[in-house]
């Protein structure tokens, strides 16, 4: 189930960032991913599970949340900070 957890989340967070076109903020993915997880600890892990659809849903490790981030930075494309 977790797998399944950490694949339908990132889809869902996918399905947003598309919607952005164009080279991305810095923190546009992270603030998404971050809203993301406002969202499943205010309405819940069964209510946010019904929306992206699935039977049930397990927490995510901030080690998964971290590794969303990495994968989702190499696939769009992010203005780099000055340095």
């Amino acid at each position: 189930m977790e797998n399944l957890s950490y694949q339908r989340v990132k889809e869902f967070i996918y399905g947003q960032l598309v919607k952005n076109d164009g080279v991305m903020l810095v923190n546009t993915i992270r603030n998404l991913i971050n809203n993301t997880k406002s969202i499943i600890s205010t309405i819940g892990t069964d209510n946010f599970a019904s929306l992206i659809n699935v039977p049930q849903l397990t927490i995510l490790t901030d080690d998964q949340w971290e590794q969303m981030n990495r994968e989702f930075e190499t696939l769009f494309d992010v203005r780099m900070e000055n340095g």
